[in-house]
């Protein structure tokens, strides 16, 4: 008799709010264990550190234990149901890399961290609040993603078809006998439907690559077991917050947690401390110039600041008054014309990548199309090299000419 898992979710917060909706019974019959993203789109298959994603219309039986396994799984997938205007694909299984779809699966720390890759990985297309008038896709708005991307649920599946889904984290809901698959002729024998979340954002059309190596990448930083790495985690957790599409998730609320994200990963809360190392981290390049305010009493103050720990102290402010009560005016919602919100998530955003370049990973940087170029002109040349020693090599062999 082993334990079996019934459903587990992981949304845009962190883990431990939502660790107590990982309701275990105790089962004779044995189970099917599946992790899935219903609402990631994924064009391909790859691997982010324990895991291999797969894209839901790819799973095969070979990627599971058997063909039950895959039928169940299969059936899961389907029990998700995506925004009925959605018209891109999304949806992806998760399968460990040490076994196979199917297999008991209990680490929750992986799912954590799995969320959180792909968390970072998902909002990255998003475009930033710098760029111009004229470089801003205007289209952007049909392919952009929300951290609801990145959901993780888990499901322990009975042989004969039958799961429970735990919607909720604060008073979590739990239904059990759940069929995941079409048998009228069993007692609750249609299969179950999942509602999305009504904030969740499909693309309607020109989604952007998921960029597996960034994905990979963070999975590797934040595994470190460093306080550093544990930092970086918590980071992207307040991203994660503060990304929620959720009409419920007010800007007041969003702008603490954008904050709170900063502070934890660039470890200080002093707001000029905070935006001067937030600018060395984001290789910021602007000239540092004198920069004016008053004191909470008053007092006029000066310091030498670049554009970014300019933004991060005026980004500062705002966040104090409306922590401690103060109504903000209209102008301290902008900076040069451009939301704090928008300048916030990109902020963190930048910062978190940042922290994941500077841990060995210095390719995230760089344009993903950009890369792969590169490696392709790379595995070119291998092979031509490889061919050119393999003829030298059966030229010598034979005492003939190569020539």
């Amino acid at each position: 008799m082993r334990g079996s898992l019934v459903s587990f979710r992981l949304e845009g917060c962190g883990l431990s709010a939502l660790c107590d909706t990982l309701t275990m019974v105790s089962s004779a019959q044995s189970t099917v264990d599946v992790v899935l993203l219903p609402y990631l789109p994924l064009r391909e298959r790859g691997v982010v550190g324990d895991w291999e994603l797969i894209p839901k219309a790819e799973l095969v039986a070979t990627d599971c234990q058997d063909e039950r396994a895959c039928e169940l799984a299969r059936g899961l997938g389907e029990m998700y149901l995506l925004p009925k205007d959605s018209r891109t694909a999304a949806g992806a299984f998760a399968r460990p890399r040490d076994g196979l779809i199917g297999a008991d699966v209990r680490d929750m720390r992986r799912f954590e961290d799995l969320r959180r890759s792909c968390l970072v990985t998902a909002l990255d297309p998003n475009p930033s609040p710098l760029l111009s008038e004229e470089e801003r896709d205007l289209n952007a708005g049909h392919w952009m993603l929300t951290a609801e991307s990145a959901t993780v649920v888990g499901h322990g599946i009975s042989l004969d078809g039958y799961t429970g889904t735990s919607i909720g984290s604060r008073f979590p809901s739990l239904s059990i006998g759940v069929s995941v698959l079409d048998q009228p002729e069993r007692l609750n024998g249609h299969r179950g439907e999942v509602t999305p979340p009504a904030d969740v954002r499909i693309p309607t059309f020109g989604a952007k690559a998921f960029d597996i190596e960034y994905a990979d990448a963070t999975w590797e930083s934040i595994r470190r077991g460093t306080d550093s790495a544990r930092r970086l985690g918590s980071a992207m957790d307040w991203l994660g917050v503060a990304s929620l599409n959720t009409t419920a998730l007010t800007d007041a609320v969003r702008i603490p947690a954008l904050r709170a994200g900063m502070e934890v990963l660039l470890g200080t809360d002093n707001f000029l401390d905070l935006g001067n190392r937030l600018a060395v981290l984001v290789k910021d390049s602007s000239q540092r110039v004198a920069r004016n305010w008053n004191s909470r009493s008053g007092a006029p103050q000066t310091e030498q600041l670049s554009d970014v720990s300019w933004w991060c102290v005026q980004f500062s402010f705002l966040r104090n008054k409306l922590m401690h009560g103060t109504a903000p005016n209209p102008g301290d919602w902008v900076h040069d014309g451009r939301s704090h919100i928008d300048l916030g998530e990109w902020y963190l955003r930048e910062a978190i990548k940042h922290t994941v370049a500077s841990d060995g990973h210095a390719r995230v940087l760089e344009n993903r199309l950009w890369r792969a170029a590169l490696d392709a002109i790379v595995k070119r040349n291998q092979a031509m090299s490889e061919a050119d020693e393999a003829v030298t090599h059966d030229g010598s062999d034979t005492g003939e000419s190569t020539a």
